[in-house]
């Protein structure tokens, strides 16, 4: 099973939604599924500045937790969301929104424009959880759980679908998983081939990883 790391940015103002996710990563590096990275693994000495740098490019998944002191913030805006998005647009990451707080990211736009549509994305249209309208601050504690358990459920999915090492070439991967290479596809077309030597599911293109404005 192949190995998410996930990269979590958040602002420290939102460190007790921080806290509240954190046993759902736990399961998901005590079972293998994860490795999850926050600022909170930060050791005493460290350049911590060169430790963000270097899990963001060891990233595959990126959970953003969006609030206005999260949009507001000169190192997440500058320094962390760039190579997030890059990523993202050269299909080698997935990245989570969670609406923690209101916040006016519907006016807030990312740091590029996407190839395919020509159009400047926004934090709102990345498929997420929770919503700009209902936050997580808006809802009960057992719902706000029940929103993080449908995000360890989706990073565990993404682990069992895909290969999140977009270098595994198809016909190995197939060969490993099912023992035949198809060009037409496997398991009844639900893969297809897509983005050079990325493998993708045609379920998850279809819901949208991001939605067109």
């Amino acid at each position: 099973m192949p190995n998410a790391k996930v990269f979590i940015s958040y602002s420290h103002a939102d460190a007790k939604i921080l806290k509240t996710f954190l046993p759902y990563a736990t399961s998901l590096e005590n079972d293998g599924t994860a490795t999850v990275w926050h600022d909170g693994k930060l050791k005493e000495g460290q350049d911590w500045e060169s430790e963000i740098n270097q899990a963001i490019r060891e990233t595959n998944v990126a959970v953003l937790f969006i609030s206005q002191t999260f949009l507001t913030s000169a190192f997440i805006w500058e320094k962390e969301l760039p190579p997030l998005v890059d990523a993202w647009e050269k299909k080698t990451l997935t990245i989570f929104p969670v609406f923690v707080r209101p916040s006016d990211a519907k006016e807030r736009s990312l740091p590029f424009t996407h190839p395919e549509t020509g159009k400047t994305k926004t934090l709102t249209t990345l498929q997420g959880f929770a919503t700009p309208q209902r936050t997580l601050a808006m809802m009960k504690v057992v719902e706000r759980e029940q929103v993080f358990l449908e995000l360890s459920q989706r990073i565990r999915e993404l682990t069992q679908d895909t290969p999140l090492n977009l270098c595994v070439s198809y016909s190995n991967w197939a060969l490993a998983k099912f023992g035949k290479v198809s060009l037409l596809g496997v398991e009844g077309g639900r893969y297809f081939i897509g983005f050079g030597a990325g493998l993708y599911p045609s379920t998850h293109l279809a819901t949208g990883l991001w939605r067109r404005s």
